[in-house]
């Protein structure tokens, strides 16, 4: 039977107690032959992962025949370490559920990884049992509760492989450092290069657990010492960096997407910071002062330098300032100095960590070694040419962001002599190239940087930039990350006198080709239109006549695309024209091409995911042109509204379109009424009244429209409207009950819900002003500290959604709602005034008794919290 077959019907009997047979074919199983064992005891591991501590505590009743086979002679190699590793299945699976019945044998399986670890030599099943009973250690290191017997067992065993690796050192630097093809190692069993990746992660494993971490004092030294040799740069690692500069940004930015020695080794001393934080401080500095020391006296010392710099750059956020007081023996300044020399080697890798360094420790080195500073920021720039690895002169682009904000500002000069003199804007623009993925947002971040600090100096040579960057904008659509970036970068060099007319002259023509071809691929397009969009928010009012050019094209591709995202981008660029160029619309009758693209965009080819967007541009044009719109024109625009309110699955949709009808609602009720009067819309074989299917729409979603300050106050405001107005249309709608008295009943749950909302508002601000005050007394320091879950429940609490001025970074919907005066309606002071003025009306009087009191006393609570406002 094969592991997949056992674990199906495990979960289809839901227990294996239910399925007794099944231990008593694989006790027969692991006493067959060697095949028959392996299989046994695979399907074992496999089942127990799957199933639990269910099946687990059932397979500890045959730990007498697994350490019978793990002892017998005539086992293979093979067959202990799957024994071994079912053994990690069952205690993980226990140690997950807080269980212990393991550790009743315990000790005799210790005895195992004793032997396995004991007297080891660098023989491939040797390491490989080897590597299998650490990984037992430290799944039994993790229980919350290790035995003594673990701990012991677990600072033997560490100590005999660490004496191991000691000794294989040298084979190891060369068959894996000195090799450009490392040796292939088994996926699940591993080999030497495992072992290594799980001597450290044991290592923090014992870091960071309360009864073992004792484990590791006076020792962080000799360990770091150990784990170093094994982490210089292999031949292979150079290759690939050097082929793939992506490769050594992953490793530098912590984003590994696969386990390497060198990443076990980083998390292994990011443990032991977590754990003996004082020692390991000590430990790096002496460290990295021999592997510098080392380095100068080894024909391959590059690579001891490299580690050296690595580590000291890992910790170097909580080391003193360099010749500060705390920096005694000035070893941390010697360091820095020592990095910034190796700026200068002429090894590229070497120079690459030293870059690393020098950026992560940009505010000591400006503080401490102004001079200093200066030089490594035109050396960096110069590094930039072409002709060096990419990863080198991604380095150095990196410095070059960290150094030159802070260097500029205190030298107007200096500017020039970086980008212009030393070609640091030259060599970026190169790099422009070919760049993909983490290195192209990488330049992208660093051409931002240079533009908002320098924008003047960029401007000297604008015809270069812009044609760079013109040249991979509309392929950074691709990579939503990349074009997030190049749409910051976009956005500082349209803020830049200098650039702004550059960059609209080289962006639009080819905007333009984009929306007019037919083979262009969709993220193109839409990194296009977004590109336009940023020009055109950024032009000013009115809208410059030269930007003009793209919106035929783009109007004619509303017509033609069925892309969803292409359709959402144009709703977009048509509500910012609309809004920032209403009169040029006006002045040369291109009302007409705009209402057919909404025509298009409430048109039954288009998917609810292609209308997203539409009901917030439909208000905009409603509020720009409602003196050109004709009646017949206005009526025909809410039949379609209609017709797709009703069509909707998308409840975001459905709302978006309410909003709409809500806000005409305060242009008058009396003349939607008339508008709607002549609507109706085939459902289900006949046809219903317009009215009756925006209420029933409006109605069913009143309460998730109020999800924000802004529809919260249009959809309430329009429902109130309604309530006010005496038009009996609206009382002969023919709804399952009367519209007036669902109009009543929602405004008294809405009032009831916005005089909770408001209270808790106003209890988590008084509550988290106490906690900030209480913190500012208690721990004066701690400024910086990440607020507590409590603190940030309290502010998630809050109604932030108060923020009344517009923001560069909000979009064009956000900038449309806070334009509405609608959006600074006090929501509970509405709905107070409508309850007292139904209290005194006929429908007030009519009510029951309950009904009256209910409305008396939210009335009364709301007037309490906008006294206490």
């Amino acid at each position: 039977m094969t592991p997949h077959v056992c674990i199906a019907l495990v979960a289809h009997l839901g227990s294996v107690s239910d399925w007794p047979e099944l231990f008593v074919a694989l006790g027969q199983g692991l006493g067959g032959d060697v095949p028959t064992v392996l299989h046994t005891v695979e399907c074992l591991a496999a089942v127990v992962e799957e199933a639990g501590h269910d099946l687990a505590v059932h397979v500890l009743g045959l730990q007498e025949t697994l350490l019978a086979l793990v002892a017998h002679q005539g086992s293979t190699p093979v067959v202990r370490r799957k024994i071994l590793m079912l053994y990690k299945a069952i205690v993980s699976a226990l140690i997950a559920v807080g269980m212990e019945e393991y550790k009743t044998m315990l000790p005799r399986w210790l005895v195992v990884f004793a032997a396995c670890c004991n007297n080891l030599q660098m023989e491939e099943d040797a390491v490989k049992s080897a590597l299998a009973a650490l990984r037992v250690l430290n799944t039994l290191c993790t229980s919350p509760t290790p035995t003594p017997e673990v701990q012991e067992a677990a600072e033997n065993v560490l100590s005999s492989v660490c004496g191991f690796l000691h000794r294989a050192a040298p084979e190891y630097e060369a068959a894996v450092i000195n090799s450009t093809a490392a040796p292939e190692e088994d996926e699940e069993e591993g080999g030497f290069q495992s072992l290594v990746m799980q001597v450290c992660e044991f290592i923090s494993t014992v870091a960071c657990g309360n009864k073992l971490r004792g484990m590791l004092k006076d020792r962080v030294l000799s360990v770091l010492r150990l784990v170093s040799q094994f982490m210089r740069i292999t031949d292979g690692q150079a290759l690939e960096w050097e082929s793939d500069p992506n490769e050594y940004l992953a490793c530098d930015d912590d984003d590994h997407i696969s386990l390497s020695v060198r990443v076990c080794g980083e998390h292994l001393l990011e443990a032991a910071m977590s754990s003996r934080p004082g020692e390991t401080k000590k430990a790096v500095l002496q460290l990295a002062g021999e592997l510098l020391q080392q380095g100068d006296s080894s024909a391959a010392g590059w690579r001891y330098k490299e580690v050296g710099f690595l580590f000291f750059g890992l910790v170097s956020h909580s080391l003193p300032n360099p010749k500060s007081a705390k920096d005694k023996g000035g070893e941390v300044a010697a360091i820095l100095t020592k990095a910034a020399a190796a700026v200068q080697s002429e090894n590229p890798l070497l120079q690459s960590r030293a870059l690393w360094l020098m950026s992560r420790s940009q505010e000591a080195i400006c503080k401490t070694f102004p001079s200093d500073a200066r030089v490594i920021l035109q050396t960096a720039a110069q590094l930039l040419a072409p002709g060096r690895p990419d990863y080198l002169r991604l380095s150095a682009a990196r410095v070059l962001a960290r150094f030159l904000p802070d260097l500029a500002k205190k030298d107007l000069q200096l500017p020039h002599l970086i980008l212009i003199q030393s070609g640091g804007l030259d060599g970026l623009g190169n790099l422009l190239i070919g760049s993909c993925d983490e290195a192209l947002h990488l330049i992208l971040e660093v051409l931002t940087i240079c533009v908002k600090h320098c924008g003047r100096v960029v401007a000297e040579v604008q015809a270069n930039f812009c044609e760079a960057v013109t040249t991979h904008c509309l392929a950074a659509g691709k990579d939503p990350l990349v074009h997030t970036q190049f749409l910051d970068l976009l956005s500082c060099a349209l803020s830049q006198p200098g650039l702004k007319e550059g960059m609209q002259q080289s962006l639009l023509p080819r905007i333009a080709q984009c929306l007019a071809s037919a083979d262009v691929e969709s993220h193109e397009v839409g990194a296009a239109i977004d590109i336009y969009v940023m020009i055109v928010r950024k032009s000013g009012r009115p809208i410059p006549v030269h930007l003009w050019t793209a919106v035929g094209p783009m109007l004619q591709l509303v017509q033609t695309t069925e892309d969803n995202g292409v359709l959402q981008n144009c709703t977009e660029a048509i509500c910012v024209l609309i809004r920032h160029g209403q009169d040029h619309i006006k002045t040369h009758n291109q009302l007409g091409s705009f209402l057919g693209a909404f025509e298009k965009l409430l048109g039954p080819e288009v998917s609810d995911s292609g209308s997203t967007f539409v009901g917030a541009a439909i208000t905009q044009l409603i509020s720009a042109f409602s003196a050109e719109m004709s009646q017949d024109l206005t009526t025909g625009l809410m039949r379609a509204m209609l017709t797709k309110l009703y069509a909707a699955s998308r409840p975001g949709l459905r709302q978006s379109l309410v909003l709409v009808f809500a806000r005409l609602m305060h242009t008058g009720v009396p003349g939607v009424l008339n508008a709607l009067q002549g609507i109706t819309i085939p459902i289900e074989g006949k046809a219903v009244g317009g009215l009756e299917v925006l209420l029933s729409v409006w109605f069913s979603q009143w309460e998730k429209i109020g999800i924000n300050r802004y529809s919260r106050n249009v959809s309430l405001s329009g429902l109130c409207l309604l309530l006010q107005c005496p038009d009996p249309r609206i009382d002969q709608a023919s709804m399952a009950t009367p519209p007036r008295v669902r109009l009543l009943e929602i405004l008294m749950l809405a009032f009831k819900a916005e005089i909770a909302r408001v209270s808790k508002s106003n209890e988590s601000a008084k509550k988290l002003e106490a906690m900030e005050e209480s913190e500012d007394d208690d721990s004066p320091d701690d400024g910086d500290a990440e607020a507590p879950d409590a603190m940030r429940d309290l502010v998630d609490a809050l109604d932030t959604d108060d923020d009344d001025s517009e923001d560069e970074g909000d979009d064009i919907f956000r900038e449309v709602e806070k334009a509405d005066p609608l959006y600074q309606l006090n929501a509970l002071n509405l709905l107070m005034e409508q309850a007292k003025a139904v209290a005194a009306s006929p429908l007030g009087a009519s009510l029951n008794p309950q009904a009256q009191g209910a409305l008396a006393q939210c009335v009364q609570e709301a007037s309490a919290l906008v006294q206490a406002n």
